[in-house]
């Protein structure tokens, strides 16, 4: 899934499990966008709510894999631990 779809989806999904946070969303969406005007980035970039929420969802439900599996090229020493 790309990150774009993933946002949309898991933003919608924790919006429906804490729906508290639904009309400080709108109020701050109609704020900056309530007129019909186009959406610019400089307004996207006022939209801290927004932001936080989006953030909140990336740090809840990462679009990435978190566990790669990973080998060392080479040996390490890190103090008593060794790295193979």
């Amino acid at each position: 899934m790309d990150t774009t779809g993933h946002l949309c989806s898991h933003s919608v999904y924790f919006l429906s499990k804490h729906p508290e946070h639904i009309p400080k969303l709108r109020e701050e969406i109609k704020k900056y966008y309530g007129d019909g005007t186009n959406l610019t980035i400089e307004s996207l970039q006022k939209m801290d709510y927004m932001t936080a929420c989006f953030k909140e969802v990336f740090r809840l439900s990462t679009p990435v894999p978190v566990l790669f599996p990973r080998m060392a090229t080479v040996d390490h020493n890190l103090g008593n631990i060794k790295i193979k």
